[in-house]
Protein backbone atom coordinates (compact mmCIF):
# COMPACT_ATOMS: atom_id res chain seq x y z
CA UNK A 1 0.00 0.00 0.00
CA UNK A 2 2.85 2.44 0.81
CA UNK A 3 4.24 1.96 -2.02
CA UNK A 4 1.22 2.67 -4.43
CA UNK A 5 0.88 6.19 -2.06
CA UNK A 6 4.45 6.89 -3.00
CA UNK A 7 3.65 6.13 -6.69
CA UNK A 8 0.49 8.21 -6.86
CA UNK A 9 2.71 10.87 -4.87
CA UNK A 10 5.54 10.75 -7.58
CA UNK A 11 3.28 11.20 -10.65
CA UNK A 12 0.75 13.59 -9.22
CA UNK A 13 3.79 15.79 -8.12
CA UNK A 14 5.29 15.62 -11.70
CA UNK A 15 1.60 16.29 -13.29
CA UNK A 16 1.39 19.36 -10.94
CA UNK A 17 4.89 20.90 -11.49
CA UNK A 18 4.05 20.04 -15.51
CA UNK A 19 0.89 22.05 -15.04
CA UNK A 20 3.14 24.73 -13.30
CA UNK A 21 5.27 25.17 -16.02
CA UNK A 22 2.77 24.93 -19.01
CA UNK A 23 1.23 27.86 -16.75
CA UNK A 24 4.32 29.82 -17.27
CA UNK A 25 5.27 29.66 -20.24
CA UNK A 26 1.11 30.30 -21.34
CA UNK A 27 1.87 33.69 -19.30
CA UNK A 28 4.92 34.73 -21.37
CA UNK A 29 2.78 33.80 -24.88
CA UNK A 30 -0.08 35.89 -22.93
CA UNK A 31 1.41 38.54 -22.11
CA UNK A 32 3.29 38.65 -26.31
CA UNK A 33 0.04 37.82 -27.29
CA UNK A 34 -1.76 41.04 -25.03
CA UNK A 35 1.52 43.22 -26.33
CA UNK A 36 0.67 43.07 -30.29
CA UNK A 37 -2.67 43.21 -29.70
CA UNK A 38 -1.88 46.59 -28.59
CA UNK A 39 0.62 47.55 -30.91
CA UNK A 40 -2.25 46.28 -33.72
CA UNK A 41 -4.87 48.67 -31.85
CA UNK A 42 -2.99 51.66 -31.31
CA UNK A 43 -0.27 51.83 -33.92
CA UNK A 44 -1.54 50.30 -36.84
CA UNK A 45 -5.29 51.05 -35.94
CA UNK A 46 -6.54 47.51 -36.80
CA UNK A 47 -7.35 46.02 -33.58
CA UNK A 48 -7.68 42.49 -33.55
CA UNK A 49 -11.41 41.43 -32.42
CA UNK A 50 -11.09 38.50 -30.54
CA UNK A 51 -8.59 39.50 -28.38
CA UNK A 52 -10.92 40.31 -25.22
CA UNK A 53 -12.47 36.67 -25.48
CA UNK A 54 -8.83 35.09 -25.51
CA UNK A 55 -7.55 37.28 -23.12
CA UNK A 56 -10.53 35.79 -20.52
CA UNK A 57 -9.75 32.16 -21.85
CA UNK A 58 -5.94 33.08 -20.97
CA UNK A 59 -6.29 34.33 -17.46
CA UNK A 60 -8.30 31.20 -16.45
CA UNK A 61 -5.92 29.00 -17.87
CA UNK A 62 -3.11 30.27 -16.14
CA UNK A 63 -4.32 31.10 -13.07
CA UNK A 64 -5.77 27.30 -12.72
CA UNK A 65 -3.57 25.30 -14.35
CA UNK A 66 -1.04 27.17 -11.94
CA UNK A 67 -3.18 26.00 -8.78
CA UNK A 68 -1.93 22.32 -8.42
CA UNK A 69 1.41 23.08 -8.31
CA UNK A 70 0.95 26.31 -5.84
CA UNK A 71 -0.72 23.46 -3.88
CA UNK A 72 1.97 21.15 -3.77
CA UNK A 73 4.93 23.39 -3.05
CA UNK A 74 2.64 25.29 -0.36
CA UNK A 75 2.67 28.71 -2.04
CA UNK A 76 -1.03 28.88 -1.72
CA UNK A 77 -2.75 31.39 0.55
CA UNK A 78 -3.81 29.86 4.29
CA UNK A 79 -4.72 31.82 6.80
CA UNK A 80 -3.57 30.25 10.26
CA UNK A 81 -4.78 32.67 12.34
CA UNK A 82 -6.38 30.54 14.48
CA UNK A 83 -4.39 27.72 14.44
CA UNK A 84 -1.13 29.10 15.24
CA UNK A 85 -2.17 29.66 18.63
CA UNK A 86 -1.91 26.39 19.26
CA UNK A 87 0.82 23.80 19.73
CA UNK A 88 2.21 21.49 17.11
CA UNK A 89 0.38 18.25 18.63
CA UNK A 90 -3.00 20.00 17.89
CA UNK A 91 -2.45 21.98 15.09
CA UNK A 92 -1.17 19.28 12.93
CA UNK A 93 -4.83 17.12 13.22
CA UNK A 94 -6.73 20.36 12.89
CA UNK A 95 -4.59 21.19 9.24
CA UNK A 96 -5.31 17.49 8.42
CA UNK A 97 -9.09 17.58 8.73
CA UNK A 98 -8.70 21.02 7.03
CA UNK A 99 -6.83 19.46 4.15
CA UNK A 100 -9.19 16.44 3.96
CA UNK A 101 -12.17 19.45 4.09
CA UNK A 102 -10.34 20.73 1.04
CA UNK A 103 -9.91 17.60 -0.88
CA UNK A 104 -13.61 17.07 -0.82
CA UNK A 105 -14.87 20.13 -1.65
CA UNK A 106 -12.24 19.68 -4.66
CA UNK A 107 -13.42 16.39 -5.83
CA UNK A 108 -16.72 18.12 -6.08
CA UNK A 109 -15.44 20.76 -8.13
CA UNK A 110 -14.01 18.62 -10.31
CA UNK A 111 -17.10 16.24 -10.63
CA UNK A 112 -18.81 19.50 -11.54
CA UNK A 113 -16.19 20.63 -13.83
CA UNK A 114 -16.72 16.98 -15.58
CA UNK A 115 -20.69 17.74 -15.85
CA UNK A 116 -19.85 21.49 -17.24
CA UNK A 117 -17.67 20.28 -19.83
CA UNK A 118 -20.48 17.06 -20.58
CA UNK A 119 -23.28 19.13 -20.92
CA UNK A 120 -20.92 21.93 -23.34
CA UNK A 121 -19.92 18.94 -25.32
CA UNK A 122 -22.95 17.51 -25.91
CA UNK A 123 -25.42 20.49 -26.27
CA UNK A 124 -22.98 22.19 -28.50
CA UNK A 125 -22.62 25.75 -26.45
CA UNK A 126 -21.60 28.53 -28.30
CA UNK A 127 -19.62 31.48 -27.00
CA UNK A 128 -21.11 34.42 -27.26
CA UNK A 129 -18.60 36.51 -27.90
CA UNK A 130 -16.97 37.19 -31.32
CA UNK A 131 -14.78 33.68 -31.86
CA UNK A 132 -18.54 32.00 -31.02
CA UNK A 133 -16.93 28.63 -30.30
CA UNK A 134 -18.08 25.59 -28.85
CA UNK A 135 -17.53 26.04 -25.52
CA UNK A 136 -16.17 22.45 -24.48
CA UNK A 137 -13.07 24.07 -26.33
CA UNK A 138 -12.12 26.09 -23.58
CA UNK A 139 -13.41 24.21 -20.87
CA UNK A 140 -10.90 21.49 -21.64
CA UNK A 141 -8.11 23.61 -19.57
CA UNK A 142 -10.38 24.01 -17.09
CA UNK A 143 -11.41 20.70 -16.74
CA UNK A 144 -7.68 19.49 -16.67
CA UNK A 145 -6.57 21.77 -14.31
CA UNK A 146 -9.64 21.10 -11.72
CA UNK A 147 -8.91 17.15 -12.19
CA UNK A 148 -5.24 17.85 -11.08
CA UNK A 149 -6.15 19.96 -8.41
CA UNK A 150 -8.40 17.82 -6.95
CA UNK A 151 -5.48 14.96 -7.29
CA UNK A 152 -2.54 17.37 -5.87
CA UNK A 153 -5.25 18.11 -2.60
CA UNK A 154 -5.79 14.03 -2.17
CA UNK A 155 -1.74 13.50 -2.46
CA UNK A 156 -1.53 16.54 0.03
CA UNK A 157 -4.77 14.86 2.41
CA UNK A 158 -2.68 11.07 2.26
CA UNK A 159 0.06 13.16 3.19
CA UNK A 160 -1.33 15.01 6.46
CA UNK A 161 -2.95 11.79 7.14
CA UNK A 162 -0.34 9.71 7.01
CA UNK A 163 1.95 11.72 9.37
CA UNK A 164 -0.43 12.13 12.02
CA UNK A 165 1.36 9.91 14.09
CA UNK A 166 4.91 11.38 13.17
CA UNK A 167 6.61 13.32 15.83
CA UNK A 168 9.96 15.45 15.24
CA UNK A 169 11.47 15.03 18.66
CA UNK A 170 13.79 17.63 19.14
CA UNK A 171 12.96 20.10 16.31
CA UNK A 172 9.25 20.08 16.91
CA UNK A 173 10.40 20.45 21.24
CA UNK A 174 12.29 23.75 19.49
CA UNK A 175 9.40 24.88 17.59
CA UNK A 176 7.30 24.98 20.94
CA UNK A 177 10.32 26.96 22.96
CA UNK A 178 11.08 23.40 24.80
CA UNK A 179 13.71 21.15 25.36
CA UNK A 180 15.90 24.15 24.52
CA UNK A 181 19.61 24.94 26.54
CA UNK A 182 19.68 27.85 28.17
Amino acid sequence: MRRCLDRFHAVIGSVSTGLGTLAAVCLIGFTAFIVVCVVLRYVFNAPFIHADEINHYAVSWVSLLGLAYCLKVGRHISVDFVTSKFKRKVRQPIAAVAIGLGTVWLVIMAVGGVGLWLRFFTKKTFSYEFLHIELWIPAIGFLIALIALALQGLDECFTAFGSLGQHTGVAENKEEGEGEEQ
